[in-house]
């Protein structure tokens, strides 16, 4: 018994180195060919993006902005040239900083004129702003969806004159010559007594002499800080022929319009009929 079995297990062990020969033979090659592995120029991380949606939504493009001389009733023009590829930029905003003062514009409510791939413009209060001044602006747009454009700036130098009149006496002989002035012209100065004896004036007169390179009609506006004082306003031609004269008591502002020619000499009177002193501003513009 113990020899048959012996004998079985023999031939058993035969049969299993046969079919183990078989396994690890490689000359014929594998029966399962996975293909080759990546190549040292693949990147498995690489995301394939071949049949994504392409962007629906784009950056506003600001491409030119400028500003224009602030016109007769204190309005600066803002010019621009604005494209938005998804055509989102109404419903969004124009966004300026002019002479340190923040505007945030609706487009295309607040515009003047609008185009979402041309040219559009508005205008900004700019009565805060003095003749002469240099303001500096800073643009950009911001579409419905909050994308936002880059950002341009430009600068412009406000024409006009901004004149301080001095304390140098109270006749025409003291007249202070301001020569051609360009307009609109700022004066400022102070009255520092205003009275009368009931015919004329016996406080503070100022005098200033004024020429303008070519016709204009020229309106002129005196105001004051001195609440109840009464001061009045007279306009001079050739220093001898009163063109305008306006004495509406304390009433603000004292104001006229006259027609100004080259070649001509205007005097331009400041006088404090009764009130206490202070400062006054006179605009011409």
């Amino acid at each position: 018994m113990r020899a048959s079995l012996v004998a079985l297990l023999g031939l058993l062990l035969c049969g299993c180195g046969s079919i183990g020969l078989t396994l690890t033979h490689t000359d014929t090659g594998d029966p399962f060919d996975p293909g080759p592995g990546p190549g040292p120029d693949r990147d498995d991380t690489e995301e394939d993006t071949r049949d994504d949606p392409p962007d629906e939504e784009s950056d506003p493009t600001l491409n030119s902005f400028a500003m224009t001389e602030r016109s007769a009733d204190d309005t600066i023009q803002v010019t621009f040239d604005a494209f938005d590829l998804d055509g989102d930029l109404t419903g969004g905003q124009a966004s300026l900083t002019l002479g340190g003062q923040a505007y945030d514009l609706d487009i295309p409510a607040d515009m003047d004129e609008f185009s979402n791939t041309g040219t559009s413009r508005f205008g900004v209060d700019a009565s805060s702003l003095e003749a002469g001044q240099t303001v500096n602006g800073v643009m950009y747009l911001i579409d419905a969806a909050g994308n936002r454009s880059d950002t341009l700036t430009d600068s412009l130098t406000l024409a006009g004159s901004s004149y301080t009149i001095q304390e140098i006496g109270d006749t025409e002989n003291d007249a202070q010559s301001l020569g051609i002035i360009s307009l609109p012209a700022t004066l400022e100065g102070d009255i520092y007594r205003a009275s009368n004896d009931g015919y004329a004036y016996t406080g503070d007169l100022d005098w200033v002499e004024l020429r303008v390179d070519a016709t204009t009609d020229a309106t002129f506006t005196l105001t004051w800080d001195q609440s109840g004082a009464d001061y009045d306003l007279h306009l001079l031609v050739n220093g001898n022929t009163e063109a305008q004269s306006v004495q509406d008591g304390g009433t603000q502002p004292e104001r006229f319009t006259r027609t100004l020619s080259p070649g001509t000499t205007y005097t331009v009177v400041i006088a404090g009929w009764n009130g206490g002193g202070g400062d006054y501003t006179l605009v011409i513009d």
